[in-house]
C-alpha cells in the first residue's frame, strides 16, 4: 500500500506540469503494470514525447498494448471510427515496438518489463525470457488487429449500405402512401412512374437485406463482437397500417417489411386485373357509345342490345365500392332508355287515341326523370377528385376532365329542356283526356269536388270505359246521364235520363251513389243511382237500362226501403237490387231487397 501511495504521490507529482523533474519510466512502470491507465497514459506519451526517450521499447510497447485494449473496448457498430484510429495507433506502436526491441533489452537491460513472457525452455529445462517470443506475439497482435479492422470496416459498410437501403425503400413506401392512402387509389392510379418506385423499393430491400446478412456473417468473425442479431421479414398484411415502422439496426433483432414481395403483388395485381378492368370500362362505353350513334342516326332502339355489366361491376367494386364509371353508365344507358322511347313512338302525337298518347308521355317523363336523377347523382358526385382514379378512361372517352365535365352540363340541359317540354305536353294531354268532347257538349271525366262544372255535369261514377251522372241543364231540370268513353275521348255514345228533382237536387248531389252493371259483350248496361231521403231511412233511386246501340230501354223510379248494398242482373234478364242490411238501424223488418223484370216491372217476393 505504500509503494502504490507513492506512485500515486509521483503520478500526481508529475503530472502537475513541474519541468524541474523529469519522467523516469522506472517510476511510470507500476502504472502502466497495474493497469492505472487514466494516470499512466498522459504521463507515457509525455514520456515518449521527449527525442531522448521515444524510443524506448517497453514503453513503445506499453503504449501499444493500451491503444489495442482501447481497440478492443470500442463498439464495432457504433464506435467504428474510434476502433480505426485506436488499431492504427496500436499497429504504428507495435511496429515501433519492433523495430527498436533487442535481446539485451529483454534479457539483461530490463527482462522485468516482459514477465509475462517468461517460460521453460522445453529441451535446457531453463527459465527464461526469449525476444522471438514477444516478436511473435507482436505480430499475432498486429495481424489480429489489422484483421478486426478490416472486419469492423466491412461491417460497417455493410451497415451503411443496409441502413441506406432500407431507408430509400421505405421512403418510396411512405412517398406511395402519402400520394395514395388507401389501396383503391394505389390500385387504380397506378402507372409506370409508380412501376418504376416498386421495382426500386424491391431491389433496394433486397440489397439492404443482403447487407444486413454480410453484417451479421462478419459479427461472427469478430471475438467478442457483443452482436449477434436476428434478421427478420414481416409481411405487409394492411397496406394501410402497415410498413413505416422504423429499423433498430443495433438491436437484437433487424425488422425489415417485406416490401418486395408487397411490391410484386401491387404489380401482379395491377397486371393481371386492374389493367384488364380498366380497358374493359373503355370498351363498354364505346359500346354505348356505338348503340346512341345507332339510335339516333337510324331511329331504331338499341336498348335490349345493351350489354349486362354486372360482370364488370363486380370487378370494379373489389377496388372501388363506389366507382365512378358505374355512375356514367347508369347515366349513358338511361338516356339511351329515353331515346329509345322517342324512336319507337316518334308518331304518338299524331294519334287520336289520347290513352296511348298519355301512356307514351307518362313512359317518356318517367324515362326522362329516371334519367335526371342519375344526372344529379353523378352531378353530385365528387368526379373531379375521383376521375384522377380512371384518369386513362375519362381521356379516352371523353378528351380530359373538362370535357367530362362539360359532357355532365350539356347532359343535364338536355334533360331539363326535354323534362320541360315533355311535362308540358303531359300537362296539355290530362288535361285533354279529362273530357268527352263534341262539337255542342263536353262532359268531366274527373271529380268536380261536390261543384256543379260549369258544363252543368256532376260526375258519379268514372270508369275507363264508361262515365255516368248528373247533369243539370236547368234549377228545375235534372237529367241522368251515360257515356261511353273511348280513346279518342270523344263523345259518340250519350244516354240521358230523366230524375225526379225532388230526391236528386243541386243540394245533395255529394250524397248521390251509384251501382252500375253490363254484360259481357259491353252492350248491356243496368244503371242504378240512389241518395238518402231527407230525415228518413228510405232512398230515392232511379234504375235505367241502356243499351250501348239503341239507347236508352227503360227507367224505372224507385223508392228504397234503405241503401242498396249491391246489383246484379240474373241469366233471365231480371234485376236484383240486395239491401244494406248490415248497416241498417230502422225498426222495420225489410225483405232482403227488391227484383224487377227485364222490363223494369217490380215483382213481388
Amino acid at each position: 500500500m505504500k509503494r502504490f501511495g507513492w506512485l500515486l504521490i509521483t503520478a500526481l507529482v508529475l503530472a502537475s506540469g513541474v519541468k524541474a523533474q523529469k519522467i523516469k519510466y522506472k517510476d511510470l512502470y507500476p502504472l502502466l503494470d497495474s493497469r492505472q491507465y487514466e494516470l499512466a497514459i498522459p504521463l507515457l506519451k509525455k514520456f515518449l514525447s521527449e527525442d531522448k526517450t521515444s524510443a524506448h521499447p517497453n514503453a513503445n510497447f506499453q503504449l501499444a498494448m493500451y491503444f489495442e485494449k482501447m481497440t478492443l473496448d470500442q463498439d464495432v457498430l457504433k464506435g467504428a471510427d474510434a476502433m480505426a484510429l485506436y488499431s492504427d495507433s496500436a499497429v504504428a506502436a507495435y511496429q515501433k515496438t519492433l523495430t527498436v526491441l533487442t535481446e539485451k533489452e529483454v534479457t539483461k537491460k530490463n527482462p522485468e518489463y516482459y514477465g509475462a513472457y517468461q517460460r521453460r525452455d522445453v529441451r535446457t529445462g531453463k527459465v527464461g525470457i526469449k525476444l522471438s517470443d514477444i516478436l511473435y506475439d507482436i505480430e499475432k497482435r498486429v495481424n489480429a488487429l489489422t484483421s478486426r479492422k478490416v472486419s469492423v470496416n466491412n461491417i460497417n459498410v455493410s451497415l451503411a449500405n443496409a441502413y441506406s437501403a432500407y431507408n430509400i425503400s421505405q421512403r418510396i413506401y411512405a412517398e406511395l402512401r402519402q400520394s395514395y392512402p388507401d389501396t383503391r387509389r394505389l390500385y387504380l392510379q397506378t402507372d409506370n412512374v409508380v412501376i418504376q418506385k416498386l421495382d426500386t423499393m424491391a431491389a433496394q430491400l433486397e440489397l439492404a437485406v443482403v447487407n444486413a446478412g454480410k453484417m451479421k456473417t462478419e459479427l461472427g468473425k469478430i471475438e467478442k463482437a457483443k452482436y449477434d442479431p436476428k434478421i427478420e421479414i414481416n409481411p405487409i398484411k394492411k397496406y394501410e397500417e402497415d410498413g413505416l415502422d422504423t429499423t433498430n439496426f443495433f438491436s437484437d433483432e433487424i425488422l425489415f417489411w417485406e416490401y418486395g414481395d408487397w411490391a410484386e403483388e401491387v404489380k401482379k395485381t395491377v397486371d393481371t386485373k386492374v389493367k384488364p378492368m380498366l380497358a374493359e370500362l373503355i370498351k363498354y362505353d364505346a359500346e354505348l357509345v356505338k348503340l346512341k350513334e345507332i339510335t339516333l342516326k337510324d331511329s331504331i332502339s338499341m336498348v335490349s342490345e345493351v350489354k349486362d355489366q354486372s360482370s364488370l361491376k363486380q370487378q370494379l367494386t373489389i377496388f372501388d365500392p363506389n366507382p365512378l364509371p358505374l355512375k356514367i353508365f347508369d347515366v349513358k344507358i338511361s338516356e339511351l332508355k329515353y331515346l329509345a322511347k322517342l324512336v319507337e313512338h316518334h308518331d304518338y302525337y299524331d294519334s287520336a287515341d289520347l290513352v296511348y298518347v298519355t301512356t307514351i308521355l307518362n313512359e317518356k317523363v318517367s324515362a326522362l326523370q329516371e334519367y335526371d336523377s342519375l344526372l344529379n347523382v353523378l352531378s353530385d358526385y365528387p368526379y373531379q377528385e375521383e376521375a384522377i382514379n380512371y384518369y386513362g378512361y375519362i381521356v379516352k372517352s371523353f378528351g380530359d376532365v373538362p370535357s367530362f365535365e362539360a359532357y355532365i352540363q350539356e347532359s343535364k340541359a338536355f334533360a331539363d329542356a326535354q323534362y320541360d317540354k315533355k311535362s308540358a305536353e303531359l300537362t296539355l294531354m290530362l288535361e285533354r283526356s279529362n273530357w268527352l268532347i263534341s262539337e255542342n257538349d263536353s262532359i268531366p271525366l274527373f271529380k268536380t269536388n261536390e261543384e256543379i262544372d260549369t258544363s252543368g255535369y256532376y260526375p258519379v261514377t268514372i270508369d275507363s270505359t264508361y262515365t255516368a251522372g248528373l247533369f243539370f241543364k236547368s234549377e228545375n231540370s235534372t237529367k241522368g246521364y251515360f257515356s261511353l268513353v273511348n280513346k279518342e275521348r270523344t263523345l259518340e255514345t250519350k244516354v240521358v235520363f230523366t230524375l225526379d228533382p225532388k230526391g236528386f237536387s243541386s243540394d245533395g248531389i255529394s250524397e248521390v251513389e251509384s251501382l252500375i252493371t253490363t254484360d259481357e259483350f259491353g252492350q248491356v248496361y243496368h244503371i242504378l243511382f240512389y241518395v238518402p231521403l231527407p230525415e228518413q231511412e228510405t232512398y230515392a233511386a232511379e234504375l235505367c237500362k241502356i243499351y250501348t246501340a239503341d239507347g236508352l230501354a227503360w227507367e224505372k223510379s224507385l223508392v228504397l226501403d234503405t241503401k242498396p248494398a249491391s246489383m246484379e242482373v240474373n241469366t233471365s234478364g231480371n234485376v236484383e237490387i240486395s239491401y244494406d242490411l248490415e248497416n241498417y238501424s230502422g225498426d222495420k223488418s225489410l225483405e232482403a231487397g227488391i227484383i224487377l223484370d227485364k222490363k223494369g216491372v217490380i215483382q213481388e217476393n
